[in-house]
């Protein structure tokens, strides 16, 4: 099972490389409506062999703004922060998040790890006003919706299933 940490910016900087963003998904014409729609975005992070996270930056009207990579661990595990995390929306003037990352070894199931950075990251987006909407983690085998899940509290529109294989 995957495990992940959050750790402060002196453990974090020498395995911190930096952000990168993904021309394609620059689009104001993209609109994310449900857990599919970010699948379609990142499906191709399922192949990865190492943990990768993303942000993928919204407007009010959930079209992406930007696609950034703030992490980038190992087979099982990735560091992060809140403030890399939020930076490249806060850059972008998004009003919403989504997260995305894998799991290299197939396992959909979120780790304790993966739930309490989630929880961790909403409640700062509560903070900075700026709204995690879902966090989806993708596999070779598909992908699972955390706000479906319910872990995280409804106040998005997205709906869809949890688990979609």
């Amino acid at each position: 099972m995957s495990q992940h940490l959050a750790v402060d910016a002196e453990s974090i900087a020498p395995q911190y490389s930096a952000p990168s963003h993904q021309p394609h998904l620059h689009s104001l014409s993209v609109a994310i409506t449900c857990p599919d729609d970010i699948y379609r975005l990142c499906h191709r992070q399922r192949g990865l062999k190492q943990e990768v996270l993303r942000v993928i930056s919204l407007t009010d009207q959930y079209r992406v703004i930007r696609s950034t990579v703030v992490s980038r661990g190992t087979l099982g595990t990735f560091v992060t922060h809140p403030r890399e995390v939020y930076r490249p929306a806060i850059l972008a003037g998004a009003e919403a998040i989504l997260l995305v990352h894998n799991h290299p070894n197939g396992d959909l199931r979120p780790s304790s790890a993966d739930l309490a950075l989630t929880q961790m990251l909403y409640r700062a987006g509560q903070i900075l006003g700026i709204r995690l909407l879902d966090h989806v983690i993708v596999a070779s085998s598909g992908y699972i919706s955390l706000a479906t899940m319910g872990e995280i509290p409804k106040d998005s529109l997205l709906s869809g299933e949890a688990v979609h294989r």
